[in-house]
């Protein structure tokens, strides 16, 4: 009997031994994919959203609110104007959410998003009815936000200026 009493000993400190790194193994990887999870739904909804940006791009596509600025933009009506400005809203409020979602992320993954995002605000900040749908509505958002957007449009003008000077 005591011999069977030893051999359930050592095999219960065995089992302990061995089961608690598995557990810390286990408990690891669950953590990784909750955050991968995570990281895929945060990417997915930013998808849809931008997705339902574009899909008000093709319905109004008069308008110049499309990624694509038109080379020649037509004179638009004032409730044009109020959809473009309706329209551009909806993007910051991406952008917005993007801001919210990637800035200052330890992961590389949202590092590469927000890159992306800033990319593509900057792709707009040349424009007109953008910056003019900005000061319209901007003072409505985050305020991080609201100073990262004005510093990027400040920015511009900057270089803008600069341009023009170095031209003259």
């Amino acid at each position: 009997m005591e011999y069977f009493k030893n051999w359930v000993e050592i095999l219960g400190n065995l089992s302990l031994v061995i089961g608690i790194p598995i557990a810390l193994i286990e408990y690891n990887n669950n953590k990784q994919k909750e955050r991968r999870d995570k990281e895929y739904d945060a990417f997915n909804e930013m998808d849809e959203k931008f997705i339902h940006y574009q899909h008000l791009c093709l319905e109004n596509i008069e308008l110049d609110v499309f990624d694509k600025p038109d080379n020649k933009p037509k004179d638009i009506d004032q409730n044009q104007k109020k959809k473009e400005l309706i329209i551009f809203t909806i993007l910051f409020s991406i952008f917005e959410r993007a801001h919210l979602m990637y800035t200052k992320q330890k992961s590389e993954v949202k590092k590469k998003q927000w890159s992306g995002w800033v990319e593509y605000i900057e792709s707009f900040i040349d424009r007109s009815n953008f910056i003019e749908a900005w000061k319209e509505s901007g003072k409505t958002f985050d305020m991080a936000f609201q100073n990262f957007m004005n510093e990027k449009i400040n920015l511009r003008k900057k270089s803008s200026g600069l341009l023009q000077n170095n031209k003259k």
